[in-house]
């Protein structure tokens, strides 16, 4: 079906790119959801992680209208680089990424009981 062929045209189009040696840099999409989770779960490659990490900068320059901790550039530091952590260091495995995820709170507002050894 066509529905199912931009996200299949995508996928190949990527791994073809990563298989011969180019990093994939920047992804330019329609925003269509399908597609997006298919590079997601079956391309290889450091491009969602940097991706999700400027979205996060992003929000947290947005939330530093109404939290006044957040304009200290030390601090949305130091949260987009334990969220990062939680990602990169659990690679592969959902579960753990989602339990450090949830953890970075607490390391943040000095609650340690669950970070282990990268703390």
């Amino acid at each position: 079906s066509s529905k199912a062929m931009e996200p299949d045209i995508a996928v190949s189009l990527a791994r073809n790119i990563t298989e011969h040696g180019v990093q994939l840099g920047t992804l330019i999409t329609d925003d269509n959801a399908a597609t997006i989770k298919r590079l997601r779960e079956e391309v290889d490659g450091d491009y969602f992680v940097t991706h999700t990490k400027k979205n996060l900068g992003s929000k947290l320059d947005r939330a530093k209208s109404t939290h006044s901790e957040l304009h200290n550039p030390k601090v949305t530091t130091h949260i987009t680089k334990c969220f990062m952590y939680s990602i990169k260091g659990n690679k592969g495995d959902a579960e753990k990424v989602r339990q450090k995820l949830l953890n970075v709170t607490d390391h943040v507002f000095g609650c340690h009981d669950d970070c282990g050894p990268w703390c």
